[in-house]
């Protein structure tokens, strides 16, 4: 079945509230039914309905799906002010055509989820060669041309 378990939670480079505002937008974007949005508590529920192979390749076991559930949720914790932790959780529920089985993540649509919410995240670019060189110039650094002219060293 699975050899390694399944990595459900993450932390991103972001503030609480960014994180937050970025995940309900991909969900939004991504068109899956919220059914529980608490930011007080920092809490997502949603579910997901998938097709027989999208909900097989999320599965651990064996065996035909024509469909399936998968219900998520998502717990955002802040870490600091500029990190953010996101726990995410799943309960899958496959049709066979005859019952109704509840399932095992392999851990894709955890991970599918978070890259989702990383990805829509705004990006933070730092150059050290900026931080470090402000591009002030020094005493010294132009020196006159000929003709009166200044030139950078």
């Amino acid at each position: 079945m699975i050899e390694e378990p399944i990595k459900r939670y993450w932390e991103v480079e972001a503030p609480l509230e960014v994180t937050w505002k970025a995940s309900v937008q991909a969900l939004v974007e991504k068109g899956v039914m919220i059914s529980i949005l608490n930011k007080d508590n920092n809490l997502m529920v949603l579910e997901e309905t998938l097709e027989g192979g999208a909900f097989k390749r999320i599965t651990a076991e064996r065996g035909f799906f024509y469909s399936g559930l998968a219900r998520v949720t998502l717990l955002f914790t802040e870490k600091s002010k500029e990190k953010t932790g996101i726990n995410i959780n799943t309960a899958l529920q496959g049709f066979t055509g005859r019952y109704y089985l509840y399932v095992t993540s392999n851990g894709k649509l955890e991970k599918d989820y978070f890259l989702l919410i990383s990805n829509n995240l705004p990006i933070r670019k730092v150059y050290k060669w900026l931080e470090e060189d402000k591009g002030e110039a020094k005493e010294g650094d132009i020196e006159e041309k000929e003709g009166g002219e200044k030139k950078s060293q």
